[in-house]
């Protein structure tokens, strides 16, 4: 498992790079704020086959994985990798960092 810092993250989406982001918060914490084009799959849920088979996130992609505070994004790398995802990359600090980056 990988992490980027979320102004490199941010740097990225505004070049235009296409990237396969997925937010593990609840639906209510998704709701509330999210970064534009993430695929939401909150922790409990998370199916790493399903997932799979969802457009864009194969398991030999990177994978940009978003929560509130790192933790859980942590916990879904973790859970992926033993699923076969090759290239996780947990965005340190969670989604609050990239908050004040994405939306000023």
């Amino acid at each position: 498992m990988n992490t980027i810092a979320p102004a490199q993250l941010v740097a990225r989406i505004q070049a235009g790079d296409k990237l396969h982001l997925l937010d593990v918060r609840t639906p209510a914490e998704h709701a509330e704020v999210h970064v534009p084009g993430v695929h939401l799959a909150p922790l409990d849920r998370l199916d790493p086959e399903a997932l799979a088979k969802t457009n864009g996130f194969a398991k030999d992609q990177p994978l940009y994985i978003l929560c509130r505070s790192g933790g859980r994004a942590t916990r879904a790398a973790e859970k992926l990798e033993k699923e076969g995802f090759e290239r996780c990359i947990v965005v340190e600090g969670g989604r609050q960092p990239m908050r004040r980056l994405v939306f000023p």
